[in-house]
């Protein structure tokens, strides 16, 4: 007999256990069943949540309290809710019902206004951080093509009154009314 066939037929046996021992340590990737498709306490989120509890509650009897939360007054939250929800807007389906318009709002001002992680916001309003992830940025660009229109141009006069004209006299000040331009 050869070497090499020497040589094949004493390594056979260890190529062999190798094979079996690879085949029983499951070193193929296995996939593994989902437990839950929605944590539990998630599904407390219309009973629990600081959407409909806390903002609910502040909206009714503390204004200037939601003001501090969301950083808006009820009014102006309920104006900029109605100018983005043809943007936003979602559908239910039959498994679930979609996030409202104002929970998606609320979060994403509440998420603009402290810098609180998804993660944060996830466990306060009891939504998945997924899902944070993913409606903020649309939120965000939805409230920038609303208002861009009407807000750059109130900064860019501003900036040109203060930075490129010559100082006003003290007696002559500049008043306007936002919600002309609103």
């Amino acid at each position: 007999m050869s070497d090499t066939l020497q040589w094949h037929w004493r390594c056979q046996p260890l190529v062999f256990c190798l094979w079996k021992r690879k085949r029983r340590s499951g070193c193929e990737k296995i996939r593994r069943k989902r437990s839950k498709w929605v944590k539990p306490w998630i599904l407390q989120r219309r009973a629990q949540g600081a959407f409909p509890n806390l903002c609910r509650e502040l909206e009714l009897q503390e204004t200037c309290d939601f003001k501090n939360f969301a950083w808006l007054f009820p009014t102006q939250f309920h104006m900029l809710k109605e100018l983005i929800s043809p943007i936003i807007q979602r559908a239910n389906t039959n498994y679930q019902d979609c996030l409202s318009m104002g929970e998606r709002l609320m979060i994403t001002l509440r998420f603009l206004a402290t810098g609180e992680s998804f993660k944060s916001l996830s466990y306060q309003f009891r939504v998945g951080m997924s899902t944070i992830q993913q409606f903020v940025p649309e939120t965000c660009a939805a409230i920038y093509q609303v208002l861009k229109d009407k807000y750059l141009k109130v900064y860019m006069y501003l900036f040109t009154v203060f930075c490129f004209s010559p100082v006003k006299p003290k007696n002559e000040q500049i008043f306007f009314d936002l919600s002309d331009i609103v």
